[in-house]
């Protein structure tokens, strides 16, 4: 393996450790939203450079591309709800097609549940 593919694996497992420790600290939380993230991340990032898992400048470049992740992730989510609402206006739909929709929406719902799953085994940012 050559040098520069060795330091992006490198990285690319600290990335995961901390994000790894993010999640961990983020659910352990009792609040939820934008600023108890920013508190897990940055502790995350404390933690784990204190144990020597990264310096202190790759934690700080690593917690700025985690943020960077987290924060388009949001973005995205929050405009497909956004798109949804528009598109799937309950008043437009009559009964038997709402009754028709709840179901595929539901179906839809447990296989990006799947996907989900299967995704977070195989992600490496």
């Amino acid at each position: 393996m050559a040098r520069d593919d060795q330091d992006k694996a490198k990285l690319a497992q600290q990335y995961d450790l901390l994000a790894n420790k993010f999640k961990e600290l983020y659910l352990s939380g009792k609040e939820r939203g934008r600023e108890s993230m920013s508190i897990a991340l940055e502790k995350a990032q404390e933690q784990l450079t204190e144990i020597k898992t990264f310096s202190k400048e790759q934690g700080e470049e690593l917690k700025q591309y985690l943020a960077r992740d987290l924060d388009e992730s949001i973005s995205y989510a929050q405009q497909l709800g956004t798109d949804a609402k528009e598109r799937l206006n309950p008043a437009r739909i009559g009964a038997g097609a709402l009754s028709s929709l709840a179901t595929v929406l539901e179906f839809t719902g447990d296989t990006l549940h799947s996907l989900s799953v299967q995704t977070k085994k195989s992600i490496t940012f």
